[in-house]
């Protein structure tokens, strides 16, 4: 019998030990039966875990479309407010930013960010009734808390991705242990060559499909 690893995709592991539950169930008898049903918990645990790997991968994907999102909002904002400083008073983008609009928004999206901080900060030096803080510094400092927030909630998508990798690897070696422990009761009771039978022979069947996440 081979022990498939942990680099084989969970989804050829329940294949697996679907085809071993149904040639335990074939045979009908009660020891057998349990077997099977052992094993057709452990196939529950593994789409549990794969719906799990599936909504997260959602949730990510709407928290990268907001980052996204949110990083073009506070560009756009950054150009127009250069652009009205300029309108004002051309020395005054050059005493609140120390770069170009354009620049700053072609920045790392994490040293933007802080780029920003600065910018805000230095906004606090005009007078509150100033029409670039009037019209614009709530609105960047909205948008720039905003990405900072989307951002978070991406470090914590993070966290929870080493978590459940952790937890596939610990499943895939636990799913092999079984499938080994079967196998070992099955020698007992048929010989080795009967026992291997209820193993599907040869390469290890993976399917092909665009949705299959080859991470797990």
């Amino acid at each position: 019998m081979k022990i498939l690893g942990i680099r084989t995709p969970l989804r050829v592991f329940e294949l697996e030990l679907l085809f071993t539950e149904s040639q335990l169930k074939a045979r009908n008898k009660p020891e057998y039966v349990t077997m099977a049903q052992q094993i057709a918990e452990k196939r529950a645990a593994i789409k549990e875990i794969r719906r799990e790997y599936e909504e997260l991968e959602d949730v990510e994907i709407i928290a990268l479309a907001a980052k996204s999102d949110a990083d073009a909002n506070r560009d756009s904002t950054l150009i127009r407010m250069g652009r009205l400083m300029d309108s004002i008073d051309p020395n005054l983008r050059q005493r609140i930013m120390h770069m170009v609009p354009s620049k700053i928004a072609k920045l790392a999206m994490d040293k933007e960010t802080v780029a920003i901080d600065d910018i805000l900060t230095r906004l606090k030096t005009l007078d509150e009734n100033h029409p670039i803080r009037t019209f614009w510094e709530p609105t960047l400092a909205e948008q720039n808390e905003y990405f900072k927030n989307v951002s978070g909630q991406l470090a914590e998508i993070h966290s929870k991705w080493v978590d459940i990798r952790n937890t596939v690897i610990n499943l895939k070696l636990d799913l092999d242990t079984h499938r080994n422990q079967i196998f070992g009761e099955l020698v007992k009771q048929e010989g080795k060559v009967a026992a291997l039978g209820y193993f599907r022979k040869g390469p290890t069947y993976s399917p092909k499909t665009p949705d299959s996440p080859e991470t797990e």
